[in-house]
């Protein structure tokens, strides 16, 4: 005998690329029931990965496990009716647009019929001067109704694009269903021992299709100089079954990895006889065995859960868990994800942060300063693993980074933005070519002045980069002749000055520089 059991999926484990789900259901059995039977598992099931556990009033043995295919076709009549009566709908509005076009078209034409018979005889009345006003009051009433014709033939016109169109998509609809595949799903069949006693079954099992990615929102506050994180994930999923009111957990572990290294196979090499000596042995080789699905799936009775474990709190961030490397990121009983592809985005945590706020200037490229701030997560907090982050400042949208893997203790750095409380400006103030040679070579000397002014409330540490031009011929030499404050050229011609502003503190720097070259030659590059 073989008893059907209604099971609901009640948790999830969603992994990089698959997830692990957990079915439960009840029986009351009656003694006589030597096979369990749930139905409907997607094709999405890793087979291998079936579970059965099991607890009871009275001693039940769980003698096996087995999997077995079913096609069918669903009902998709109602579907198709309603198809029709749209499509035939469509197709008597298509009829009444076409003789509505025939009409105006004929008034059209007799409006061009007479025109043509009457404007000989108009023409000679106009140049004998008669009849003046009615010739020209004709004209505008032919004109009129031209256009009132024309445009009524291309507003049809049009209404007969719009709908063939949707009639088109109405038919391709119906030639879907109409050519509609069979149905597939997984059944699990349990086969037990007879006995009495109320069973209560869990099922778990990995499918594919299925995945989440990080995502944070970073809420940067300019008054409190804190960085509130959203810590949030986009779940998505096309197992082929929606998850409704599951307690849901996310995970950074790879199960679909392995768990050994890879082996080292011998790297063989042959010539063009050995390869094909090696073909035809390989083909004349007898086929393996099928193996049995199912077979190797054995079933577990652990202790019945007690009454405390089932009672699952509704938060609005999840409880976050280590293992190792390993983070888990538990959400709760009450998340919907329907198996539809779409992203589907739960809160994970929130949290402040106290950042270290810098600005960057580089003049040469652009004359405003951005805001860039360094976070630091506390050794306590949430492991931050690689994704997007929107940022806003003061509530507005910045614009994103991606984030790089932080764990506690380590730090990271984002950009806030332009702020125009600091103001840049850029003057060439000199531009002087050597009327003599110098050592035999021509001599170019530039000076540059940057002015920055702080108009916040508060210091301003600004890191100020400048850079001169790099040669690539032993013939052109760069040199930096004086910098106020005086710093050092660094690579590729870099010059970096880390300045401290006080508020409405205006600070003037300069620095020149020379390029040297034959006089014969003409240097490219130079337009700055």
């Amino acid at each position: 005998m073989q008893t059907t059991i209604d099971t609901q999926i009640t948790a999830v484990t969603v992994f990089s690329r698959q997830a692990q789900i957990t079915r439960q259901g009840t029986v009351e059995l009656t003694g006589n029931e030597q096979e369990l039977l749930i139905p409907d598992f997607p094709m999405t099931l890793q087979m291998d990965s079936v579970r059965v556990s099991g607890a009871s009033t009275q001693e039940v043995q769980i003698l096996g496990v087995r999997t077995e295919l079913l096609a069918t076709l669903e009902s998709v009549a109602p579907e198709v009716a309603h198809l029709e009566t749209q499509i035939k709908k469509l197709q008597r509005q298509q009829r009444r647009y076409q003789d509505q076009l025939e009409a105006v078209k004929l008034k059209l034409k007799a409006v061009e019929a007479l025109s043509e018979k009457a404007i000989p005889t108009l023409s000679k009345q106009i140049v004998k001067q008669q009849t003046l006003t009615e010739t020209h009051a004709l004209f505008e009433f032919w004109g009129e109704q031209y256009e009132t014709y024309r445009d009524a033939i291309t507003r049809i016109q049009g209404q007969q694009e719009t709908l063939q169109q949707q009639l088109q998509l109405l038919e391709d609809q119906l030639q879907k269903l109409q050519t509609r595949r069979p149905h597939e799903r997984y059944h699990l069949v349990i086969k037990i021992a007879p006995a009495a006693g109320k069973l209560d079954l869990e099922v778990s099992y990995r499918v594919n299709q299925a995945q989440w990615y990080p995502l944070y929102d970073l809420q940067f506050n300019t008054e409190t100089g804190v960085l509130g994180l959203a810590y949030l994930a986009e779940v998505e999923q096309t197992t082929g079954e929606s998850w409704n009111a599951v307690a849901l957990t996310l995970s950074t572990a790879k199960p679909g990895l392995g768990s050994l290294p890879p082996k080292l196979e011998p790297w063989f090499i042959a010539l063009p006889q050995q390869v094909e000596m090696l073909k035809r042995r390989k083909s004349s080789a007898p086929p393996m065995a099928a193996l049995e699905v199912g077979a190797n799936l054995k079933a577990a009775a652990p202790p019945p859960p007690s009454p405390a474990s089932k009672k699952k709190a509704q938060v609005a961030t999840a409880d976050i868990s280590k293992s190792g490397t390993v983070v888990s990121f538990r959400i709760g009983g009450n998340s919907d994800i329907p198996s539809d592809g779409n992203p589907h985005t739960v809160t994970l945590a929130n949290q402040d942060y106290p950042v270290d706020c810098q600005h960057i200037a580089m003049p040469s490229r652009v004359s405003f300063a951005y805001l860039q701030a360094t976070v630091k997560n506390p050794t306590d907090g949430v492991t931050l693993l690689p994704g997007k982050a929107n940022i806003f400042r003061d509530r507005m949208f910045v614009g994103t980074v991606q984030l790089d893997h932080t764990a506690p203790g380590q730090e990271f750095k984002t950009d806030l933005g332009i702020d125009e409380g600091l103001g840049v400006e850029r003057e060439l103030i000199e531009r002087q070519v050597d009327k003599k040679l110098i050592g035999g070579q021509r001599r170019i000397t530039f000076a540059y002045r940057l002015t920055v002014t702080n108009f916040l409330e508060q210091t301003a540490k600004l890191q100020l980069t400048e850079q001169l031009p790099v040669s690539r011929d032993e013939r052109l030499k760069v040199r930096l002749t004086q910098s106020q404050p005086r710093i050092e050229c660094g690579e590729l011609g870099q010059l970096d000055w880390t300045l401290a502003l006080t508020p409405q503190q205006r600070q003037v720097i300069e620095y020149h520089f020379t390029v040297e070259y034959p006089p014969t030659e003409t240097v490219q590059g130079l337009n700055i």
